[in-house]
């Protein structure tokens, strides 16, 4: 199942026969402990978050493979490091269609769950919270649907004159541009006719983990996706000063591109607040309001003339 990239002559497993000994026999009482001294769990929660938010299913979270173990000898812990993620947005969709892979549970594990024992074991044992919190961070940053599209609609039209070059391509021009936007449905396709479509499947997402989330103590900016916010942004389109008001007291304030790059990022002390924007470029950006303590993520968007 595993083959040495590094220290290849030594032929030595002994380390991650180790950390398969703690995944798979620690008892409950002393688990988290016993993983955490030997794996880089922390780093990890969000790794498996991020397989689990865009459904990559072609990962340990799903078919088992596609990662490398690194034993980082100076901490004396085991990284995970993810490799190929080209089959993410639920391409790789192990016989599940579309609204289910955009349904997937945060826990989500395949069946049978002992084929995964890290995940398994891990929820068993104290780190569904934890798995959860890393999820809620991402989704509520990261995934700010306005940076999001900004980012796809950059990659989107920086590889466009060359697909449409590319006369071996598998899919038309139509397809390509469809299926940023929406699902489409091209037969014959490898894993399945459906491709689901890399915007729709951003915001269909990020709706069905709401509930689950806000369950585990998770507020979800839905606001976000709609633009149905709770603060109040004058003028705009603008030109040098912009003035946000109705917001709760000590929000963070964070500002973003087109190319999903932090221009600004501050905590404001009022709940009344001059942006000055003259120095700005002019374009679209992502102005985000969030104030964890009253659960509050909201989201604008602000064009600069």
């Amino acid at each position: 199942k595993y083959e040495l990239k590094t220290n290849e002559t030594e032929n030595n497993w002994a380390d991650l026969v180790h950390l398969i000994d703690i995944i798979n026999n620690t008892a409950a009482g002393s688990y988290q402990d016993s993983l955490n001294a030997f794996f880089d769990t922390q780093n990890y929660l969000y790794t498996w978050g991020a397989h689990i938010l865009f459904a990559n299913l072609d990962s340990y979270a799903g078919s088992g493979h596609n990662y490398y173990l690194y034993h980082d000898s100076t901490a004396n812990k085991f990284r995970f490091i993810t490799w190929d993620v080209n089959e993410a947005f639920g391409n790789f969709n192990m016989g599940m269609s579309i609204p289910a892979l955009e349904n997937l549970a945060v826990t989500y594990v395949p069946s049978p769950s002992a084929n995964r024992p890290l995940h398994s074991r891990m929820l068993a044992n104290g780190y569904q919270q934890p798995l959860y919190d890393a999820v809620c961070d991402m989704i509520n940053m990261q995934w700010s649907i306005w940076a999001m599209e900004h980012k796809i609609d950059s990659l989107a039209n920086l590889i466009r004159p060359y697909v449409y070059a590319d006369p071996n391509k598998f899919f038309s021009n139509a397809n390509f541009d469809d299926n940023i936007e929406m699902d489409i449905n091209v037969p014959g396709t490898p894993g399945g006719d459906n491709i689901a479509g890399i915007k729709s499947f951003l915001t269909n997402r990020r709706n069905a983990l709401a509930a689950d989330l806000t369950a585990h103590a998770c507020m979800v900016g839905l606001d976000a996706f709609n633009d149905v916010s709770t603060f109040e942004m004058v003028p705009n389109p603008a030109n040098n000063n912009v003035t946000l008001t109705g917001f709760a007291q000590n929000s963070t304030l964070i500002i973003t591109d087109v190319a999903g790059q932090y221009t600004m990022n501050a905590i404001i002390s009022g709940n009344t607040f001059t942006l000055d924007i003259a120095a700005l470029p002019p374009g679209i950006y992502c102005v985000n309001l969030k104030n964890t303590k009253f659960g509050l993520n909201s989201t604008k968007k602000l064009i600069k003339d």
